[in-house]
């Protein structure tokens, strides 16, 4: 910014690796009934917060503070409006060809995944989930505050990216997307 402004909430970037990291330790730590998981999301955001406030040293820890309990109460409400008994969150920052900086999930692979006549694709997939019929579902988490137009287009690969790492998926664990 050109001009110095009181600081009013988390940046987007801290916002985004912490709505992600939390997301991602509420998936490991294994399926569960909705309840469980809301109990679960509220202990992983405590926790994430605090070797955020450590790591970070905010500021002004209250603005820290009201900016944690939004985005955990923004999770909790997601979560409820998503969570279908058939369906399992599996897989949560699962990484294709990606260095080991952030947390990834312990299915990640090394190498990049194949989406067929000799592409490669290098990314991570906020969230896998598996019915309980076999086939899969991905789930892309979006933290930013603007939501996307409904004139959906191909221009910066917003409508190509879900299309690849369907594919990436569906040949690294062989079985099909949805």
């Amino acid at each position: 910014r050109e001009e110095p402004q009181e600081l009013q909430e988390m940046d987007p970037l801290t916002r985004g690796n912490f709505v992600h990291a939390v997301h991602a330790r509420l998936v490991w730590r294994g399926p569960a009934d909705l309840n469980t998981q809301l109990q679960r999301l509220a202990e992983e955001s405590a926790r994430v917060a605090e070797e955020y406030a450590e790591l970070l040293n905010p500021l002004v820890p209250r603005i820290f503070a009201d900016e944690v309990a939004m985005l955990t109460q923004e999770m909790s409400e997601w979560l409820r409006r998503v969570y279908e008994p058939d369906w399992e969150a599996r897989y949560a920052e699962l990484a294709f060809n990606l260095s080991g900086d952030l947390e990834r999930d312990p299915a990640s692979q090394p190498d990049p995944a194949e989406v067929g006549h000799g592409y490669r694709l290098r990314g991570s997939i906020d969230r896998v989930e598996v019915h309980s019929q076999g086939s899969l579902r991905l789930v892309d988490l979006k933290t930013g505050r603007s939501r996307p137009s409904q004139d959906f287009r191909l221009g910066k690969g917003e409508a190509l990216q879900p299309v690849l790492y369907a594919l990436a998926v569906q040949a690294a664990l062989n079985a099909p997307v949805l």
